[in-house]
Formats: structure tokens, sequence, C-alpha cells
């Protein structure tokens, strides 16, 4: 890690301690590597128009980011959704995220919510796309996508990856965090948080289904 080797340098090199500190020291297991955010080089690369036109042969692999980076939902959550989780309240059209069906889930009670759809969704035309669906008889939003049977992203996640790397982002950043598809989810909630409209935690932690920590 960073600050092993931080530590091992401050004793091997400039003898600023009496013993590497780090050495005895069992570090809790982690089950997953901390995410890091996309910049805009990295958000650049991955939303070239050559690439998608080069790349994206299916619904799901065009909407899939588009979703991610305007939801801020888990790429599980995305997988999963039914046309009958497309839905209009007050006026809005949004996204339903529940675990109504045998192959949905959902992380936590408090990731059952209701997603805004974006503008920028609704320019780029999934509306249009979901009214195609409905008028074909289809039930699933991506009829075209594979579920895991371990996890409904399994197959959504693998492809993201080649997808990824064919854009030139590489697996992580310089502090050695990840950029995988939950990158779009901590772009989302950063991007909400520094916006000059400043938005209320509370309300950001309600759209991702975060517990709420106010």
């Amino acid at each position: 890690t960073v600050l092993n080797r931080f530590f091992a340098w401050c004793y091997e090199i400039q003898e600023f301690m009496p013993k590497p500190i780090t050495t005895n020291i069992l570090l809790k297991n982690v089950s997953s590597r901390q995410r890091a955010p996309f910049g805009d080089t990295e958000l650049a690369k991955l939303f070239s128009p050559a690439l998608y036109r080069d790349l994206v042969d299916t619904p799901y692999k065009f909407w899939l980011p588009l979703m991610g980076l305007f939801t801020g939902a888990r790429i599980s959550e995305i997988a999963q959704l039914n046309l009958d989780d497309v839905l209009v309240n007050g006026g809005i059209h949004a996204f339903r995220i529940l675990d109504l069906d045998e192959d949905q889930e959902v992380k936590t009670a408090a990731a059952r919510r209701l997603v805004p759809i974006h503008a920028k969704l609704s320019e780029a035309g999934i509306l249009d796309y979901i009214g195609r669906l409905r008028a074909a008889g289809e039930s699933r939003l991506f009829p075209d996508l594979t579920l895991g049977s371990r996890s409904p992203g399994g197959p959504a996640s693998q492809h993201f990856t080649r997808f990824r790397n064919s854009a030139g982002v590489p697996a992580e950043d310089s502090l050695e965090r990840e950029w995988v598809f939950h990158s779009f989810r901590h772009t989302f909630v950063t991007r909400l948080r520094l916006h000059e409209a400043k938005h209320d935690v509370a309300l950001i932690q309600q759209i991702v289904g975060h517990e709420k920590s106010l």
C-alpha cells in the first residue's frame, strides 16, 4: 500500500523511525478495494463518439455507462430493471429500483428508491427506446443482457471492464484506487456535492440509495 511504502521509506532511507511500524500490523481483510471517481480525462475517453461507433453494438452497451453516470445507480440495479420500473411520479420520469421479481435484488433497504431520469438521458433517447420495447412486447429494459446467477450485473460488469480497457482508461488511478463501473457512482455523488447549487447531502443519499447519515 501507499502508506506501507511511505513508512518503509522513513525507516530505510531517512532513518526517521527506529523500526518499520507496519511490520507486525495485521490488516483487516477488506472485501473490495477503494474506487475512484472518473475525472474529465477518463470521461472524455469513455464517451468518445468514435469509441461508441466502434464498440457499441447492442442497447445495453450504449445505455449502461450513460445510466451509471447520470443516475449514480449500481450496475446490478441498472441491469435488472424491468419496463414496469420506468414510471412517472409527480410529472417526472423515474427509474424504480426494487426487488419485486425473483431475479432482482437490492443491497440494503435504503436502496429501494426512485431515481429521476436525467434530462441528458432523455435527450439521448432513453424514453424513445423504452417506448419501442413496450411496443414490441418486451418486459425487461435490456432484453439483450444476460443476468448473472450470482449478481444481476455480473456479465455487464465484465463487459464494462473490456470497454474501459478499449477506451484507454487504466484499471486504477495514481493512488491505486480502482476505476470500475462503480466509479460512475462515485463520480455522480462527488459532482453533486461539489456543484455550485450545493445539493443537500440527505437528498443525494436518497437518490443513490445510501443510508442517511443525517
